[in-house]
């Protein structure tokens, strides 16, 4: 989702078990090297603004507790690079993803 007054750029999902999340960014024009647009959102249990909510299972025992995400938009291609770190069980994971699509 896009605020063009506040230029603040929104992604809302929820991931299955019982974890939703609002990440958020402010859009100020970036480019990569090839003029691409690119978008950078995130949330985190300790931000006030941009939340990860959770069912009280998952709180327990495999706390999402931030996520980070980057896409690059342009020239008939999206990119993504997106982070979700977890607490499972007394242990710190990192969960990475990332993907291009391209128009054919």
């Amino acid at each position: 989702m896009w605020e063009p007054d506040t230029r603040t750029v929104m992604h809302s999902l929820t991931i299955p078990r019982g974890v939703c999340v609002l990440a958020g960014g402010v859009y100020a024009g970036e480019k990569d090297s090839d003029g691409r647009t690119v978008i950078e959102v995130a949330a985190s249990l300790t931000d006030e603004r941009w939340k990860i909510i959770q069912s009280p299972f998952m709180q327990a025992n495999a706390s999402t507790t931030s996520f980070s995400q980057k896409m690059i938009v342009g020239n008939g291609r999206l990119s993504y690079m997106q982070t979700t770190m977890l607490d499972i069980y007394d242990k710190t994971f990192e969960h990475t993803d990332q993907n291009d699509l391209t128009l054919i």
